[in-house]
């Protein structure tokens, strides 16, 4: 097991903020094929990271050390959908 850290940008300061370092884990429904990303806070165990993965999602490196990715998508992680931006590393 690999830990990861995932961060989520905040427009308002316009900086990326730790939401919760952990395993990630891609789950493929088996009915529909529809695959989700999941990160578990590594000690609590809440869900930090959870949405559906699509074809039009881009996955960019960031920076020059390519040890961080970042991407967008709809979250649903708190409960509600939400368009976040995350970074991961």
């Amino acid at each position: 097991m690999i830990l990861v850290s995932l961060l989520r940008f905040d427009p308002e300061t316009k900086q990326y903020k730790e939401k919760g370092l952990g395993d990630v884990k891609l789950l493929t429904n088996e009915t529909t094929g529809k695959t989700r990303i999941i990160l578990r806070r590594e000690r609590v165990h809440k869900i930090a990271l959870n949405h559906f993965l699509k074809e039009t999602m881009e996955l960019t490196p960031q920076g020059s050390a390519g040890n961080a990715w970042i991407w967008y998508a709809l979250d649903f992680a708190d409960g509600e959908e939400k368009a976040e931006t995350f970074a991961i590393k």
